[in-house]
Parts: structure tokens; C-alpha cells; sequence
């Protein structure tokens, strides 16, 4: 069980964070700039709160009386979002690097499990960004650590390697038996992967909840004609383009997935007369609004869940919403990304 209760003044805003996770995936959520990493950071060492106290296991690892572990010895793995791996360094070095003492069988095996065995001589210049993400995960595990820490580590990769990646997150995770603390800006992701998800904004945490995936498949036509699909989501049905790597045979009815939907790509009338933009149109409540210089965010309560709006200047100015307001959400077909569940 990691527990976590710090605090620390930052530049834009103090931020005070208090949570638990054991065995389990816990995903951070939030804009830029919300403290994500930091908070990251003060767990595994690399920044000193101001004042609180984090645990692990039972074992104290920091407290603002007297305590601060030292990094190496906070039994944690750490995946950076650019992997942080040394260039001048093989694959095979850069394992043998995180160790206390060198275990060349450990390093055969890890490799192996992450199906990167046959590069251990290449350098992180010559191999693929889904390698590179393979070998931080081995290099994380290498000093069997008690618990990891993933700051934006997949964000960096291109959605085939994502989804392939996302899987083999999930199936090295149950085998390991380990608990995660995930820092993404990926919804989908926090989605897919975590058992729980925490939002934290400006340094606060504003919500925590565990995860229940909504999307099903509900129907698909004949293969030598398939166009799209239609998901049930959100409390509605919301029709989709076929991704171009999408498989048929990943597929099949009544199958969970996760769908992602991008706040600019989303369109907010008042006005129930409105068309459906390409085939989505349903309900939603204004929950909040925040408004900056150059664009205005709007929270949507839709259904059970809540969605993301971002409006230009204009936009916002002439729908002049406001918190409980009933608007109209217009989504077009190919706007709605969808993702594997990882049953």
C-alpha cells in the first residue's frame, strides 16, 4: 500500500495531494500544469515536499520531521515519459546499469519477457519507440521494486503501438502483482488501464473514483462490406468510422471498448432543432466553465460520465453558458476514437 500525503508550494499554486493505492493501478488525471509529475516526483525522491509523509508498505519513505529515503532505496521503478534511457549505453547496459549487482540471467529474462531480447546489443538510437518504451519497463522491474511509477509513458507512440503496448502493460502487471501510479493527460488511457482515477486540479484533488467502462459493441455488419460501428456509450448510441488499423478479428458483438473523444472535436448547440453532424447527436449538462484568453473549457455531465469541451472566443460568447444549462453535443463519426478493452 502506497499512502501519500504531501504538500508543496509550487509556482502557480500550492499543491496539497492525500490518497492511497495498493496493489493496483491508480491513474492521475489532469490538465497541464496541474502538478501531475510533480507529485510524481515527490513520491520517487527527485522533489522534497514541504510538509507531509509518504509510506510504502508500512515502511516510511518520507516525513517532514526527519525522514527523506533516499531515491535508490525507495524500492520504487520509475518510467519516464522520453524513457530516459543513456544513448552512449546498450540495452543490455542500461539494465545492468540499474542494478546493485550485476545479474546477467535477470536481464536475459526481463528482456525476454518484454520480447526485446534479441536487441540487447543495439543502442536506443537504433531501435523503435515501442522498443524503447519495452526497455524502460525492463530497466524499471530490473531492481524489483515494490511499486512503479509511469509518468506519461506511452504518450509518446503512435496508436497501433499504444494499443499493442496498453495490452502488454495489463498482462506483465497481473503477472508481477505490483501496484502503479499512472500520470497521463490521456483519458482513454486512465480509462483502459487503471482501476481507479484521480483528478487533480491546481494541485488539489477535485475527484476520485473507480472505473466502470461504459462502451459496448452492439453491432457489426458483414466483414466484405464493414464501413463503421456502432457503440452504445455515454447512454446512447454513438456511430464510428472504422480506425484504418482496426481489426475485424479483434472483434466481436457485445465486446467492451473505450472510446476517446477530443474536446475541440466536440460541437455544443442550445438549440434542439439542430442535425447530427455526421450521425452523433445527444444530451449533456453544463457542470463547469472556465474561461481563459484564448479559449473557454466547458465540463459535461453526460450520462454517467463527464466529457470535455473546448470552445473558441466566439463560440462561448454567443452560447453564454452557464453551470446546469442543457445543451445539445453534435459529434461527427470519425471523431470518436475507439480503443480495446483489455478482457
Amino acid at each position: 500500500m502506497l499512502e501519500v500525503s504531501v504538500q508543496k508550494k509550487l509556482h502557480l499554486f500550492h499543491l496539497d495531494c492525500t490518497f492511497k493505492v495498493g496493489r493496483e493501478v491508480l491513474a492521475v488525471t489532469g490538465e497541464s500544469g496541474a502538478g501531475k509529475t510533480s507529485l510524481l516526483k515527490m513520491i520517487a525522491g527527485l522533489m522534497q515536499p514541504d510538509a507531509g509523509r509518504i509510506s510504502l508498505h508500512g515502511r516510511e519513505l518520507y516525513n517532514q520531521d526527519n525522514l527523506d529515503v533516499r531515491t535508490q532505496d525507495r524500492k520504487l521503478g520509475y518510467v519516464f515519459q522520453d524513457y530516459a534511457l543513456f544513448p552512449h549505453m546498450s540495452v543490455e547496459d542500461n539494465l545492468f546499469l540499474a542494478q546493485k549487482v550485476k545479474d546477467e540471467a535477470q536481464v536475459r529474462e526481463l528482456l525476454g519477457t518484454f520480447g526485446v531480447d534479441p536487441l540487447a546489443k543495439r543502442y536506443p538510437h537504433e531501435i523503435s519507440g515501442g522498443q524503447r518504451q519495452r526497455v524502460a519497463f525492463a530497466r524499471a522491474l530490473v531492481t524489483k521494486p515494490d511499486f512503479l511509477l509511469l509518468d506519461e509513458p506511452f504518450s509518446s507512440l503512435d496508436p497501433q503501438t499504444k494499443e499493442r503496448l496498453y495490452k502488454e502493460f495489463h498482462n506483465f502487471r497481473k503477472e508481477w502483482n505490483i501496484g502503479a501510479l499512472l500520470v497521463t493527460h490521456n483519458a482513454v488511457e486512465a480509462q483502459i488501464l487503471s482501476d481507479k482515477v484521480l483528478e487533480i486540479r491546481d494541485g488539489r484533488v477535485v475527484r476520485e473514483k473507480f472505473n466502470h467502462l461504459k462502451g459496448r459493441i452492439l453491432e457489426i455488419v458483414d466483414e466484405e462490406y464493414y464501413k463503421e460501428l456502432v457503440i452504445e456509450a455515454l447512454g446512447t448510441r454513438l456511430s464510428v468510422v472504422k480506425p484504418e488499423y482496426f481489426s475485424f478479428a479483434n472483434y466481436r458483438e457485445n465486446m467492451q471498448v473505450a472510446i476517446s473523444i477530443k474536446p475541440e472535436n466536440l460541437i455544443l448547440t442550445k438549440d434542439a432543432r439542430i442535425g447530427t453532424c455526421g450521425g452523433n447527436r445527444f444530451g449533456g449538462v453544463v457542470k463547469h466553465v472556465h474561461r481563459t484568453r484564448r479559449s473557454t473549457k466547458v465540463e459535461l455531465q453526460v450520462g454517467e460520465e463527464t466529457l470535455l469541451c473546448a470552445l473558441g472566443l466566439r463560440a462561448a460568447d454567443r452560447l453564454d453558458l452557464k453551470k446546469e444549462d442543457h445543451v445539445v453535443c453534435l459529434l461527427a463519426e470519425q471523431d470518436v476514437e475507439i480503443l480495446n478493452t483489455l478482457d
